[in-house]
């Protein structure tokens, strides 16, 4: 939620489009039923037991106000939030050790998700260590299915220059959870050729809602919609 719109002027809002849930920012209580909530993990650069703990705390919070499913990103390395780094030059990509750490540390959180009934998914984000397709992928390949699922993000997609379709109809049946989030092009277009920090571009105008930006969600909804016997 942006901080210059008020808690009460969103629940409003969401009331009155017909939302019964949504997903817990900072500016919401924690009284509040949710529908997620994103866990920043540092699998990659922290000891794992480190992580374990944060993770139970999130885990058994949100539990408590009834989410089904908890998003984690790897944080590890991640420029995102750095307002001098560009977002398309130089991020950072794994070793082969830290793919295995993140490997080994989403499995093991799955684990811990399932316990309470709920399933970890992995948001890929842009500015991190899982954000292209082909990073994507190689999560999805060396992870198990049974405990680590994917959420799925129109808008991180496209702002990274991915096939967006192609992501969403090869991992549909991992897919739990999905951020409709549109794009303008021409903010995406300013980022590249200015050398913007990802931040900027949000600041920017980045990211909208579906039917303000760029973004055909005809395709997605359809491919969506076929894939409604996996959950």
């Amino acid at each position: 939620m942006m901080t210059n719109i008020t808690f009460e002027q969103g629940v409003s809002e969401m009331d009155l489009t017909g939302f019964a849930c949504c997903e817990m920012g900072d500016s919401l209580p924690g009284e509040l039923f949710v529908a997620n909530s994103l866990f920043s993990a540092y699998l990659t650069t922290l000891p794992y037991e480190e992580e374990v703990a944060a993770f139970l705390r999130h885990r058994d919070c949100l539990h408590g106000l009834g989410a089904k499913v908890i998003a984690v990103s790897e944080q590890g390395h991640s420029v995102q939030r750095q307002s001098d780094f560009p977002a398309f030059v130089g991020k950072h990509h794994n070793s082969l050790d830290q793919w295995e750490r993140l490997f080994d540390g989403l499995n093991r959180l799955g684990s811990l998700a399932l316990e309470k009934g709920m399933q970890l998914v992995y948001h890929h984000h842009m500015g991190t260590c899982v954000q292209t397709e082909a990073e994507i992928d190689e999560l999805m390949e060396n992870t198990d299915p049974e405990k680590v699922f994917l959420l799925y993000d129109t808008g991180h997609l496209v702002c990274s220059g991915e096939n967006h379709l192609r992501i969403l109809r090869n991992h549909l049946t991992r897919i739990k959870h999905v951020h409709l989030r549109d794009v303008r092009l021409k903010v995406r277009e300013r980022m590249i050729k200015e050398n913007m920090s990802f931040l900027a571009g949000v600041r920017a105008g980045l990211f909208t809602v579906p039917g303000a930006g760029d973004i055909d969600f005809g395709p997605i909804i359809k491919i969506l919609n076929r894939g409604r016997r996996h959950w």
